[in-house]
This record gives C-alpha cells, structure tokens and sequence, in this order.
C-alpha cells in the first residue's frame, strides 16, 4: 500500500466517523506494510546485483576456459611411445 493510499484511506475512515484508536491501528498497520515492502525490495535489489555479479563470473569464466580450449586444440596430440 503506498503512502499516498494509506493517507486517502485514512482520510476515508476519518470522515466516515471511525474512532480515533480504530484510525490509529490502520494507520500503525499500514506503516508496518510499508516497511515490510522496503524491505523486501532492499533484499531484491542486493539478490540482484548478486546475481548479475555471478553471471559475469560465471562468463568470465567460461571466456577463459574457451580460450584455454582453443590453445589445447592447436597443438598436435601426443604420440604414443
């Protein structure tokens, strides 16, 4: 729920005539929501960067073992004595 929901909701309630305690614990609620939701989306970014972090590794490495492979094939197989 973003801010600019929670605040049209609480208006909402305020003028619908809803006790006061009531607005309170929406409004607690809906804090705990938004906090709960830039928390989840902190983790992903970093689960992202993670990620993308591991992909270029994952890349680099395949590069270097390409390259490795192509050196092998060059060379004449060993004969047998």
């Amino acid at each position: 729920m973003g801010l600019a929901m929670s605040a049209d909701l609480l208006a909402r309630l305020i003028a619908a005539g809803t006790p006061a305690d009531l607005i309170g614990e929406v409004a607690m609620l809906a804090a705990r929501a938004e906090a709960a939701t830039a928390a989840i989306e902190g983790r992903r970014a970093k689960d992202r960067a993670r990620q993308q972090a591991r992909r270029e590794d994952l890349s680099r490495d395949v590069t270097l073992g390409h390259e490795t492979s192509r050196e092998t094939a060059d060379e004449p197989a060993p004969s047998p004595p």
